[in-house]
């Protein structure tokens, strides 16, 4: 017993029980301090409180008890589990009938203390709370059951086909918290449920396991059902593993709209870790290799420049019309690249190369705000390379030049 009308034994006795002493006597005449105690905006004392209240082992504080496991702080929370659980005697009968009330959040509350007291008798009663509409009811009835029993569980394995799909949906939930691999095949299986509640939870239960689990998952991106490719290429697309790059390339002109559409999304999301095996694509005797080009202009960057200018002169005119649209997009940027291209760099000479580069050229040494950074001596030595009647013939047709602008650079 403290005395609650004195300031300094009020403080001792909560700065005891939060050191962990509970060797402290709590008298009926206590309880309206403490009942403050439960209310006070500082955490540390409402915890005080949880245990002072605790102490009067009194089963007529339960309900109380019960409430402050709902409290918005952690630690609060904690605390009202411990001493709910440390007294199975007086709680463990009140605790159980709230899991047949209807009371969400104290049933969800009544749970964690179950748990925590390891109440195995408890799974019966459990697995019924998969079918809660309440997601705290079903999240802490689901994560009891993963703790008080084992995976291979014949109460488990049942409600794996219940009619109820919320019921077999928690089920895979549940599996996902056993962080056991050989569960993934078991749990791939919810993606064919005709439930999209039951798909839904498969996802999330298999993202649990990360990039273990892709090897099922890639497999399951070739079947011919389009709904499990879906809720496979789902949780790929969550995953975003470089370890799915060499896999995706195959489905870049898949015959699915959706699927082909969704892969493109998802290895522009990837950006230049991605370009290497779009590329790759290129070269599969069944690619649309227009859209794939398309898909490496999209994707952008150096790299993607790098194949793209494979691709400025090739015998496909929709190939050369994306690649040459890539390096316009690039501006004066591409010049030192157009460069090397025109003079052909000990592999081969672009014809388009060059023409695009005499017409920035012409342009760059025409603008006087032109960009400082490039070589203008080089520039006008690369124009110069050709006759002085294809550089006239050239000069006129630039409508944008005014006559007089033509005579001068012909006399530069």
């Amino acid at each position: 017993m403290f005395d609650t009308e004195d300031s300094d034994s009020r403080e001792r006795a909560i700065a005891l029980v939060l050191s962990g002493e509970r060797n402290v006597q709590v008298g009926p005449e206590d309880v309206v301090y403490i009942l403050q105690l439960l209310e006070d905006p500082d955490p540390e004392r409402r915890r005080a409180g949880v245990i002072l209240l605790s102490l009067r082992d009194d089963p007529a504080y339960n309900s109380l008890l019960l409430n402050m496991v709902l409290d918005r702080e952690p630690r609060v929370s904690a605390e009202a589990v411990e001493v709910l659980a440390a007294a199975p005697e007086r709680t463990r009968d009140f605790l159980f009938s709230y899991i047949i009330l209807p009371a969400p959040g104290l049933t969800a509350a009544s749970v964690r203390v179950l748990e925590r007291m390891g109440a195995s008798e408890l799974v019966d009663d459990l697995i019924p709370l998969f079918a809660s509409p309440r997601d705290e009811v079903r999240d802490a009835a689901s994560r009891a059951v993963a703790v008080l029993t084992d995976p291979g569980d014949p109460r488990l394995v049942a409600a794996a086909s219940d009619p109820d799909p919320l019921i077999r949906a928690t089920v895979l939930t549940t599996l996902a918290r056993y962080d056991e691999p050989l569960l993934i095949p078991v749990i791939l299986q919810g993606f064919g449920d005709p439930d999209a509640r039951v798909v839904q939870a498969a996802q999330f239960a298999i993202l649990n396991f990360g990039d273990t689990a892709l090897p099922p998952l890639h497999n399951l991106l070739y079947d011919r059902d389009p709904d499990l490719r879906r809720a496979s290429f789902r949780v790929v697309e969550g995953l975003k593993s470089p370890r799915s790059l060499p896999v995706l390339k195959d489905f870049i002109d898949h015959p699915d709209q959706w699927f082909r559409n969704a892969v493109r999304r998802l290895m522009v999301r990837y950006g230049e870790e991605a370009v290497p095996w779009v590329a790759d694509h290129m070269s599969d005797i069944f690619a649309d290799r227009a859209a794939t080009a398309e898909l490496l202009e999209e994707i952008g960057g150096e790299q993607a420049l790098d194949y793209l200018e494979e691709l400025l002169d090739d015998p496909s005119e929709d190939v050369r019309e994306v690649a040459r649209r890539a390096f316009q997009a690039e501006g004066l940027r591409v010049v030192p690249r157009l460069d090397r291209l025109a003079d052909g760099d000990g592999r081969w000479s672009s014809p388009w190369a060059f023409a695009r580069l005499r017409d920035l050229g012409v342009r760059t040494l025409l603008i006087p705000d032109g960009d400082s950074d490039i070589d203008r001596d080089r520039l006008k030595r690369l124009l110069t390379d050709s006759t002085a009647a294809e550089t006239e013939a050239y000069l006129n047709e630039q409508a944008w030049m005014s006559r007089d602008a033509r005579q001068d650079y012909l006399l530069m």
